[in-house]
């Protein structure tokens, strides 16, 4: 359903949000990539983009990359 939803409305941050939620549950690892880049290249600093960016680098298993995601998560709270 979120594919159609995408296909209707190509710039939907929703869609690809949730896509990249069943991307990141099923284990479709360049499937989740490609969401997250598409995310992060229209609107990089949406919190959505960030916690699937933390997602991504946790199951590539880049404990860099998640403790970077983390904190960026973190600042954008307490801002």
């Amino acid at each position: 359903a979120w594919e159609r939803v995408l296909a209707l409305e190509p710039q939907s941050m929703s869609a690809r949000v949730h896509l990249a939620q069943l991307a990141a549950l099923e284990g479709r690892g360049a499937e989740l990539d490609r969401l997250v880049r598409e995310m992060a290249a229209r609107s990089p600093g949406h919190e959505s983009m960030l916690r699937h960016q933390l997602l991504r680098a946790a199951q590539q298993g880049d404990s860099a990359g998640e403790s970077r995601w983390t904190d960026s998560l973190r600042a954008r709270s307490r801002a």
